[in-house]
């Protein structure tokens, strides 16, 4: 009986140990830097997405944003965004960030490319009044990298 408590508390532990967390806005620029090696952004689209958190519908770009939410673990090829773990990164407005995104996340009915519904719903999450809210604190935190 003992060791089935045990076993049971040890996987339990190791459940949550994998448990996801925010991400910090420190790990930004190494997000930026493993995305942008693998879709090369150009200077014009750098400052556009880190100065005004505007992005053109190219597929270098659409790239770039599938890594960015896929290394923050926000988005998987499966479910869209998670509207809790978009949430969760807007502490002050978590219930209307998570509604917002549900509310974006048309789970690819459309069959998409990977990339192309990433967009869409990314997109849809940072436009409107929760949007904006969103981008106004994203803007705040984020620093523009060098190219790398």
């Amino acid at each position: 009986m003992k060791v089935t408590a045990l076993i049971v508390l040890a996987c339990f532990a190791l459940a949550n140990a994998d448990e996801w967390q925010p991400v910090n806005p420190e790990r930004f620029p190494e997000i930026h830097n493993i995305c942008n090696k693998k879709s090369p952004l150009t200077e014009e689209n750098i400052e556009k997405i880190y100065v005004k958190f505007e992005f053109n519908n190219e597929p270098s770009v659409r790239e770039y944003i599938l890594c960015t939410v896929t290394e923050m673990k926000t988005f998987c090829e499966h479910d869209g965004f998670h509207a809790e773990r978009v949430a969760q990164q807007f502490p002050n407005h978590k219930e209307e960030v998570a509604k917002h995104v549900t509310e974006c996340n048309d789970k690819n009915e459309q069959k998409s490319p990977l990339d192309e519904w990433c967009y869409r719903e990314h997109q849809c999450i940072f436009s409107g009044p929760v949007g904006n809210l969103m981008k106004e604190q994203i803007l705040k935190t984020l620093k523009r990298p060098d190219i790398q």
